[in-house]
């Protein structure tokens, strides 16, 4: 799939120039489907939440597992009887293939799910995480220095966007989906995780590379064991939508305070609408 990025840089000629890159990638429902249907992990998946505690007195909770916790059973409530949540759990990060020798750069980007329990899915040689696709690496010569940041957060949205587009339709209203035990259920996959290190945190959540995707702490503040109050999904929205309908240096200026990439687009961002809980989501921060 070819993704053409339009710069601020002009030609001899005074036309704006532009790059087109590579984008390769799976059909995430097929690579759902995969995983589900895999015989190996039968006695490995589970279809629905589940509360576990360290003693029959139920006084403390276990949350080692996706099934336990408080998300889906939240998330559970909201579909109909008989559906299963299919908790979709992505992960990705630059990779260097060579040194001193073109400087070459693959941008993997792996899909587990969330019903197969953890050591299948951390573990590469149980097959547990499935490679997604590959991430356009852009040289962005066609940007200037000023804009060159935020082209490569838009870039990254943009291909985001358009790999999850097939799973949008599925996670508001289901899919038959074979499972392991050779039962059809209505299965809904949904974003509940990104893996990330720091700067993919940022990345995702359409933050500064010098400020933190998960609370409001100043840049010059991290580091100390501080409280600082969370980031809020709707205020962030709407930080945005501001910013995209004025254009104005007092929204920026309001933007660049809250630590987001001010040149990230309401409608680029694809976490704005991916919910991970009542308290939290993508935008907030990374769910690791």
């Amino acid at each position: 799939m070819s993704v053409i990025i339009e710069g601020d840089l002009e030609d001899s000629n005074g036309d704006s120039l532009s790059e087109v890159v590579e984008m390769w990638a799976w059909n995430p429902l097929e690579c759902i489907q995969e995983l589900l249907e895999n015989p190996l992990f039968e006695d490995h998946l589970k279809y629905k939440p589940q509360r576990t505690f360290t003693s029959a007195t139920r006084q403390c909770r276990v949350y080692d597992e996706m099934w336990n916790s408080d998300w889906w059973w939240e998330t559970q409530e909201k579909l109909p009887l008989g559906a299963t949540v299919i908790p979709v759990i992505l992960a990705s990060n630059k990779t260097a293939l060579t040194n001193f020798s073109g400087n070459k750069i693959a941008y993997p980007l792996y899909l587990t799910i969330g019903n197969l329990a953890k050591p299948y899915w951390r573990q590469p040689s149980l097959r547990g995480t499935v490679l997604l696709g590959y991430l356009p690496v852009p040289s962005l010569a066609c940007c200037s220095s000023k804009t060159r940041s935020a082209k490569n957060y838009e870039v990254f949205h943009r291909c985001m966007q358009k790999i999850l587009e097939l799973m949008k339709s599925a996670g508001r209203k289901g899919k038959p989906m074979l499972y392991a035990d050779k039962k059809i259920w209505r299965g809904y996959p949904i974003v509940a995780a990104y893996v990330a290190d720091q700067p993919e945190q940022c990345l995702v959540a359409c933050c500064l590379q010098n400020c933190c995707p998960q609370c409001k702490v100043a840049a010059d503040g991290r580091g100390h064991y501080a409280f600082h109050e969370p980031c809020q999904h709707a205020t962030t929205l709407n930080l945005m939508k501001q910013h995209e309908e004025l254009h104005s240096k007092a929204s920026y200026s309001t933007l660049h305070e809250a630590g987001i990439s001010f040149p990230v687009s309401h409608p680029t961002c694809f976490t704005k609408s991916i919910k991970v809980s009542s308290k939290t989501t993508l935008l907030d921060g990374v769910m690791l």
